[in-house]
Formats: structure tokens, C-alpha cells, sequence
């Protein structure tokens, strides 16, 4: 709801998009799905390893302790997120009829603001 809400503020309040929230909820769906997949991935990581630090990003190779910014390096590596990222984007670029680039413009605060919060966890 909330990613649903954020996508329908920048896309159509603030760049201009025609689209209702039920388009921007369809397409925070579709990128919940790939966050479904690396909760699956996730979780196996963290029972073959036996600990509940999993990264798979850059900082799988960059020790155990990570510092905010190379926490941020992680999450901006992540292979899932960025999947997920670019299935919303695409998803908003086809809605409302617009170039991919519209669609990153419009997907990237949010993008940001999942940054920003997964670099925060510990």
C-alpha cells in the first residue's frame, strides 16, 4: 500500500502521469513478487549458513562488520532489489504510456528510500 502510494504521488502528482492507484497498487504487486523470491532466497542462505546476516550484494565480500556506507554498497548491489526496481519501472513506463526513463524517474525515490532503510538495519 504504501509503495502503491508512493509511486502514485511522484508519477502522477508530481511528473504528471494519468493513472489511477489501482495501476500503481497492480504494479507495486508485480515487484512484491521478485521481494517474495528474496525472502525464499534469503531464508535458505540463512539456514545453510546458519546466521541471520545474508548479503547479496558486494558486502558478501567485504567481511563480517559493515559500516553505514558499505551497508549502502550492499543494498544498491543487491541483485533482487535492483530486479524488483526495474520490474516497477517498467511497470510505470507501460501503465502510463511514458519511456522507461519515466518510469526509473518515477521508481527512484522509492528505490532510495528502500536504500536508506535496508543500509539502516543492522
Amino acid at each position: 500500500l504504501v509503495s502503491g502510494g508512493l509511486l502514485y504521488f511522484i508519477a502522477n502528482l508530481m511528473l504528471g502521469a494519468r493513472l489511477r492507484y489501482a495501476h500503481y497498487l497492480c504494479i507495486a504487486a508485480y515487484g512484491g513478487v521478485v521481494g517474495i523470491l528474496d525472502q525464499i532466497v534469503r531464508t535458505a542462505l540463512a539456514l545453510s549458513k546458519g546466521t541471520l546476516e545474508v548479503r547479496l550484494g558486494a558486502g558478501a565480500f567485504l567481511g563480517e562488520e559493515l559500516s553505514i556506507p558499505l551497508r549502502m554498497l550492499d543494498a544498491v548491489t543487491d541483485p533482487l532489489l535492483l530486479w524488483a526496481t526495474a520490474i516497477q519501472a517498467l511497470g510505470v513506463a507501460v501503465m502510463a504510456k511514458k519511456g522507461f526513463g519515466f518510469g526509473v524517474l518515477a521508481v527512484i525515490p522509492g528505490f532510495l528510500l528502500l536504500l536508506l532503510i535496508s543500509a539502516m538495519q543492522r
